[in-house]
């Protein structure tokens, strides 16, 4: 820069971080400041967005010249001060050592201070050139716009330079100002802009840490929008965390202090942008501000210009709308969002946006607002947006408005906070009560209310619902009976008591309906559920898929696909039920349904555990109860505990299952379906430990209510296998055998698996003859099946009974099957614990030598004939078995007899299986 007389000497060519890119200007400067020193008077503007670098460049301009001897006289226009007169020249007169010098009295009139100024800067004007420097002159008060004309008009020939500073945006009141000083002087505009991205680079190049930096100029400049101050406040930032990351405090700082300084229209005007972020809609912000729509499209131009918003008009990050937001008082925000919502509304705009709007207000809905809000809740239910939902139902209740319009919004609410915790919907339930018995509940909610009454063990009150939807008959349309239909269909089955269960109505017996589109998917379900139930596993499930298929579609019905994911898993259809479990759980993920996704991975669980998978069954089941309290699940705990408590006992962890047995169960749990399981678990858990009587006991209290309830089927809980074992563990024989018998016999309605099972455990107490056919039976119908585990306890044993019969190559194939399916299922103690019974001497590479104790070395043959006779077998039995003479059992014999030194066949059975031993 150079002086009136010389050249200055600073060095704009490492200028400092505010004057990166300004060389040019301050140059500029430089020239016009000489020429005025040679009595050419001159006059400059400024200009620029708003915070863009135009006091920091009028600052460095003014240091220099007085460092160098120039004079400086300074003033600063400021809002504050505008509606006061004469402010601005009053700043001068301070400058200048003092107010206007007059005698005492009234204060001199407007046009007095003009020639007092002009008087005084003559004065200066003695000692040398002068420069008179006034930034934000847009802020200036009028009486001193009205001076510094005066003074300016009369020192065309002074050697004085006048330094004007404006925003671009608020230049407009400047309008007369600038055609006067324009028609009487020479007038020269400097404009300073935003910093290119070189310039973005330059100024990050002054802060440490730049080496971090070096790689982000593009989002710093897209950020920034070029703008100093924001850029500032962005390095500020990133210098603390070395990532560009606009949101921190002091971006959010210099947004504030950008509009701010960018006056209070352009303030509002941002601010409304920032209330309005998803519409983008300008053409509402003049209506809400009511302002003219040409100051609303200057200053949106200004906020461009300053980088606050993109070129487009709207925000370019969240973080520069939430600085924006911060910025406004409560009760301003409040009254705008009113207004917003408003003019959202008038102009027919989705329900979404008018209610997000409306929430913010925090103030009661009007009346208009509360079907707006409802319909917005159902729109951001079926998008998964649960908790926006319910803030909208929350907010509709604070309106006055019919019982019959705050009815509808109680049950949506209810709905929609049963997605994601039933717990927390039941305390809407007698609200929802109460709107029932005045006759403001529609049918689908007043089902949904016996659902969750059901749901929580509050029966009598689920059958009054029932009874009063039973004798509303006037105006009953096939809707409301569909309703009905299905409440009673799932009480059948979820409480089953005779004293709680309703007969269907008479004028509806014999009615079917075929699934379609229209249909109430409460009703499928729940029907296809009670048909399997009734029918068995050969019952049509296409209502099941139906629903299932409607649900991964977007209807979110928790009831309705627990009810049919039921009948795939009792119709034995497990590897459909395990399909729409996978699917339903992402589903259930993506939409947030918290309560869905319990409730399938619960069946997965059910299923994994029929599967005999027991460490995936244990998981899901865990899964499925850390997503809702204990509260939450209500009777229908008694589920997934019980496939706990069934996983940690096959697994032979009788601790862990002990303390799943700890944990309480509500009231009136045995009461329901679910109870059936968990008395069936807890009597596996009691056999597993030896505790006989305890399991007898629950084994035949769950067949009791079964055969009470008209739900005696082996897919809920296998009483009858259970008992067996407890009779068979108790050496009561026929007991044992006539149950599994029974079970065997009971093909109607009934997976193959079952009979599969009963009859494996009857071949164990079966003459020899008989055992070989019963379990290739056996294995026949599991391998149908999907009881995976079941068919490798199958496969042992008929491979223990085929290398009893000397068959030893498919007693092996057999027991290498049964150990690679029981190791798939993570399972294989079992498994092992049959082979092991069958007093083999071929399992040691396939068991390994610690579960097989057969240390002595027989041929295949010798440990046949040797494993038959320790289990007191006569030599003539075992060449029937082995279809042998009985003089080549007495060769084996002697040769066992030797090899390993006894005489007795007791002492053979202790010698061979010791521990077994001990155990009879």
């Amino acid at each position: 820069m150079r002086t009136a007389g010389g050249t200055h000497e600073r060095d704009h060519a490492a200028p400092g971080a505010d004057l990166v890119e300004r060389d040019d200007l301050l140059a500029d400067l430089d020239g016009l400041l000489r020429s005025a020193a040679e009595g050419h008077s001159q006059t400059v503007v400024v200009r620029g967005p708003v915070a863009t670098g135009k006091t920091a460049v009028i600052r460095e301009f003014v240091t220099h010249c007085a460092a160098s001897g120039t004079g400086v006289l300074t003033a600063n226009g400021s809002l504050a001060e505008q509606s006061c007169p004469q402010a601005l020249v009053r700043q001068l007169f301070d400058d200048l050592g003092g107010g206007p010098r007059e005698p005492a009295g009234e204060p001199p009139a407007a046009l007095r201070m003009g020639e007092l100024l002009h008087k005084a800067l003559v004065e200066r004007l003695g000692s040398g050139p002068l420069v008179v420097c006034v930034d934000d002159l847009h802020f200036a008060d009028d009486a001193s716009l009205q001076n510094l004309l005066y003074v300016q008009r009369r020192l065309v020939a002074a050697p004085i330079l006048f330094l004007f500073g404006v925003a671009d945006h608020l230049s407009g009141r400047l309008t007369e100002f600038d055609a006067e000083l324009t028609r009487r002087a020479r007038i020269q505009s400097l404009d300073v802009g935003a910093l290119s991205r070189a310039g973005v680079e330059a100024m990050a190049r002054w802060y440490p840490g730049d080496d971090r930096l070096s790689g982000q100029v593009e989002v710093l400049h897209r950020a920034s929008g070029g703008n100093p101050l924001l850029l500032k406040g962005l390095l500020k930032d990133a210098v603390a965390d070395g990532v560009v990351r606009p949101g921190g405090r002091g971006f959010r700082d210099a947004v504030s202090a950008c509009l701010y300084r960018g006056g209070a229209g352009m303030r509002a005007v941002a601010q409304a942008l920032a209330l309005l972020r998803e519409q983008g809609d300008h053409e509402l912000v003049p209506q809400l501000l009511v302002a003219p729509a040409d100051d609303v499209d200057q200053s949106v131009k200004a906020l461009v210009a300053a980088g606050v918003l993109g070129p487009d008009g709207g925000y370019h990050s969240a973080a520069a709308r939430t600085a924006v937001l911060e910025t406004m008082a409560p009760a301003i925000e409040a009254g705008l969002r009113g207004k917003i919502a408003e003019l959202l509304h008038e102009k027919g705009a989705a329900g979404d946006a008018v209610a997000r709007h409306l929430v913010a207000t925090k103030e009661s809905p009007a009346p208009w607002a509360v079907e707006v809000l409802v319909e917005a809740a159902e729109e951001a239910r079926v998008a998964g947006e649960l908790d926006r939902a319910a803030a909208y139902l929350e907010f509709a209740l604070r309106a006055e408005v019919d019982e019959h319009t705050r009815a509808r919004s109680l049950g949506l609410l209810a709905r929609i906070k049963w997605h994601t915790n039933p717990r927390a919907a039941a305390s809407y339930l007698p609200s929802l009560r109460e709107a029932l018995l005045a006759g403001h509940l529609g049918d689908q909610d007043a089902g949904r209310l016996a659902g969750y009454l059901l749901w929580h063990g509050r029966v009598k009150e689920a059958a009054g619902v029932v009874e009063w939807m039973e004798s509303v008959r006037a105006g009953r349309t096939p809707a409301t009976q569909d309703a009905l239909n299905a409440t009673r269909h799932w009480m059948q089955y979820l409480h089953p008591r005779r004293d709680t269960a309703l007969a269907a109505d008479p004028a509806e017996r014999g009615r079917s309906r075929e699934p379609d589109a229209t249909g109430d998917l409460r009703l499928h379900a729940a029907t296809a559920l009670v048909s399997v139930l009734t029918g068995g596993v050969g019952a049509d499930c296409s209502s099941a898929e139906f629903v299932l298929q409607s649900t991964e579609m977007g209807s979110h019905a928790d009831e309705s696909v627990f009810a049919a994911l039921l009948a795939l898993v009792y119709a034995d259809r497990l590897d459909r039920a395990g399909y729409w479990c996978e699917n339903l759980l992402g589903h259930a993920r993506r939409h947030n349904l918290t309560t869905l996704s319990a409730i399938v991975l619960g069946v997965s669980a059910d299923i994994a555990l029929r599967q005999g998978r027991l460490r995936a069954a244990e998981a899901r089941a865990n899964e499925a109860l850390a997503l809702i309290s204990d509260r939450g699940w209500g009777v229908v705990i008694a589920y997934p505990q019980s496939i706990l408590v069934a996983a940690a006992s096959g697994l032979g962890r009788y601790a862990e299952a002990a303390e799943h047995l700890r944990r309480p169960m509500p009231a009136g749990t045995f009461e329901t379906a679910f109870g059936l399981n968990y008395l069936y678990a807890r009597g596996l858990y009691a056999l597993r430990t030896e505790r006989h009587f305890a399991a007898l006991e629950d084994f035949q209290r769950c067949g009791r209510l079964m055969r009470e309830w008209g739900l005696d089927r082996a897919v809920i809980a296998p009483w009858r296998l259970g008992a067996g074992l407890v009779h068979a563990a108790l050496s009561r024989t026929d007991e044992a055998k006539a149950l599994f018998d029974e079970q065997s016999r009971r093909r109607r309605g009934e997976p193959g698996a079952m009979r599969g099972v009963s009859l494996r455990l009857l071949a164990r107490l079966s003459e020899p003859d008989a055992r070989a056919g019963m379990l290739r039976e056996s294995v026949a119908l599991l391998r149908k099946s999907g009881h995976a585990l079941e068919l490798a306890l199958s496969l042992a044993e008929l491979s223990n009974e085929r290398y009893s019969r000397g068959d030893t190559k498919q007693a092996q194939e057999g027991a290498r099957e049964a150990m690679e399916i029981a190791e798939d299922c993570e399972a294989v103690e079992d498994v092992r614990r049959i082979l092991c019974e069958g007093y083999r001497f071929d399992l040691a590479d396939l068991l390994g030598d610690e579960h097989v104790q057969t240390r002595y070395e027989l041929s295949n043959a010798e440990g046949r004939v040797a494993a038959l006779a320790a289990s007191g077998m006569t030599n003539r039995q075992i060449g029937t078995r082995l279809h042998l003479s009985t003089s080549t059992v007495e060769q084996h014999l002697t040769r066992v007899y030797r090899k390993l030194q006894v005489t007795r066949r007791e002492d053979l059975a202790r010698l061979l299986w010791p521990a077994r031993t001990e155990t009879a």
